[in-house]
């Protein structure tokens, strides 16, 4: 049930111990610098794991179905956390990132459903696609000024009431971005939005309204499916909306300028067009 690695051993092959389900804590020196990928992967009675202060990086699928491990920390040295690194860690409750950490991968805590809590440090530049997806129990998360990029279904499922999209962000995958996030109340996007892409507000039913950025200039289809406020107000650079894009939406009162692709996307759908000055 237990392993004690020697000291002196500084690397732990991938796969070492993957699909342990019997391993229930392991001692690793502080002469490993790298937890490679797939290494505890399946092993789902751990619960008491340390890693090293030597370590820099966690590999992809590290600690993927740990689902006993309620707690983990996360030395000061890692720089990368990889995709699957958390993957359904369903005992997970809290993590801190430390400050060294840069990116975080695709799905690193997908379907930690009860992690209720997550700091991620000014250092972080990247947030993968669907990285908290599914984290049923996440209410909030503080994006910092660090972060440049956030990919796909990032927030999807998750159950975060507010978000603030810092104008750091350049690069945003607004895809299913927050999909399904049912406890969502308010949203902040960056001017570096260039589209609202499918179902990124689907099924957000607490959303109370989404100001769209002058800089979008397209709304894809579903984009406010599901959705419960009833006005949107669709700025004068939005030159193309899917016809799908309100989709099973309480939106019946559209606001923009005359003359423009809101206004002829409301009478199409025989919706309420106000003018704006």
């Amino acid at each position: 049930n237990s392993v004690i690695i020697p000291d002196g051993v500084t690397s732990i092959g991938e796969c070492a111990f993957s699909g342990c389900s019997n391993l229930s804590s392991i001692i690793i020196p502080d002469s490993v610098t790298m937890l490679n990928r797939y290494i505890f992967k399946g092993c789902s009675s751990l619960n008491n794991v340390i890693i090293p202060d030597g370590v820099t990086s966690i590999g992809d699928n590290a600690f993927n179905g740990c689902s006993s491990l309620s707690s983990i920390v996360i030395p000061s040295n890692v720089i990368s956390i990889d995709s699957y690194a958390f993957r359904e860690c369903s005992s997970l409750t809290s993590i801190t990132i430390p400050n060294s950490v840069t990116s975080i991968g695709n799905r690193a805590f997908y379907y930690c459903s009860k992690l209720t809590s997550i700091t991620i440090p000014t250092s972080v530049t990247s947030i993968g696609e669907y990285v908290f997806e599914n984290c049923t129990s996440l209410t909030g998360i503080v994006i910092p000024d660090s972060v440049t990029s956030i990919g796909q279904y990032a927030f999807s499922g998750s159950a975060v009431k507010s978000i603030v999209i810092p104008e750091s962000v350049s690069m945003l995958d607004t895809n299913s971005m927050f999909m399904d996030c049912k406890e969502l109340e308010s949203v902040v996007l960056p001017q570096s939005v260039t589209a609202i892409y499918s179902n990124a507000f689907r099924n957000c039913v607490k959303l109370k309204e989404v100001d769209i950025p002058d800089s979008v200039t397209a709304i894809q289809n579903d984009a406010f499916s599901g959705t419960t406020f009833t006005s949107l107000f669709i700025p004068s650079g939005v030159t193309m909306i899917n016809g799908n894009a309100l989709r099973g939406s309480k939106i019946d009162t559209i606001y923009g300028f005359k003359d423009s692709a809101a206004e002829t996307f409301a009478k199409k759908n025989g919706l309420d067009f106000i003018e704006s000055e």
